[in-house]
């Protein structure tokens, strides 16, 4: 999952700074407070809460799909 965030910040020029500034925005807090947060998630993913990852893929334009076998397909929102 870190090359895909990875590649696809790359892909829409940003730094994970500015991906922690357009949180910080909707979440009422400074980019400095998150930086960190954010950084650390992108560079690790698996180690992550599901809330910050599910921030920073929101952010990038993405969404977290599970797919179960033999069952009806559900997307979280």
């Amino acid at each position: 999952m870190e090359t895909i965030l990875s590649k696809r910040l790359e892909q829409l020029g940003l730094t994970k700074y500015e991906v922690a500034k357009r949180i910080a925005e909707k979440i009422g807090k400074k980019p400095g407070q998150i930086a960190t947060r954010v950084g650390q998630t992108i560079d690790e993913p698996e180690k992550r809460q599901y809330s910050y990852v599910a921030d920073v893929v929101r952010e990038l334009g993405g969404e977290i799909v599970i797919r179960w076998t033999n069952v009806d397909e559900q997307v979280a929102s």
